[in-house]
């Protein structure tokens, strides 16, 4: 989040609340500070847990309301699952529009290990720039442990909001990082044989709907 310069108007409460570093950057409640600075690009891991089972906030660390909102790009929205906990709506939404990494789909995705618990799934380093608020009520979600680590498998959602490049995305915007990352899924999974394809179609259909 080095582009809170200056600070904008109108930031949640809690992003207003959160530490800063020396340069005035607010610090996320999940960066990783064990080594006696935040570290912007290593997930404090501990907090995976510590934050679904408190139901707090992953970006400011305060206690949830009735809706939530996921961060997840189109490769998460059409397998319904995530490595990381939901925010505030809000909350997110500062993230999806300051967050380097979120709105530069030419910086690298750093795959520095977290501390503590290891979030799950395969990685993927590619940055297509596309990213949205997963909407929910409620939980929204549902935690999961595959043999690689910790994993959120998500439900339906109330609404889907599009961001790319740091703001909102246009339709066209859209249409084109979706169907990137559904070619992408269909270039892995072709080799796990037409079943697999076939529930990957499915998937894609299913999240096609939110798309606008």
């Amino acid at each position: 989040m080095d582009r809170f310069s200056p600070f904008p108007e109108g930031m949640p409460e809690g992003v207003r609340a959160l530490p800063r570093d020396a340069r005035g950057i607010p610090i996320p409640w999940f960066v990783d500070c064990s080594g006696g600075r935040p570290d912007f690009r290593v997930v404090d891991g501990r907090k995976l847990i510590e934050g679904w089972d408190r139901d707090l906030c992953w970006i400011c660390g305060r206690q949830m309301f009735a809706f939530r909102a996921w961060i997840v790009g189109p490769v998460s929205a059409i397998n319904r699952c995530t490595a990381e906990p939901p925010a505030h709506p809000d909350c997110a939404r500062v993230a999806l529009t300051q967050c380097p990494f979120l709105s530069d789909p030419e910086r690298a995705r750093d795959a520095t290990p977290q501390t503590g618990v290891r979030p799950g799934g395969e990685l993927m380093m590619r940055n297509s720039g596309l990213t949205s608020a997963w909407i929910t009520k409620g939980r929204g979600g549902e935690m999961v442990t595959p043999g690689n680590g910790m994993l959120f498998r998500l439900f339906e959602p109330h609404a889907v909001e599009w961001y790319h490049r740091g703001a909102v995305a246009s339709a066209e915007a859209v249409r084109a990082g979706f169907d990137d990352a559904a070619g992408r899924l269909r270039e892995a999974d072709r080799r796990h044989g037409p079943a697999a394809l076939d529930n990957l179609e499915r998937r894609i259909t299913a999240c096609e709907k939110w798309l606008v």
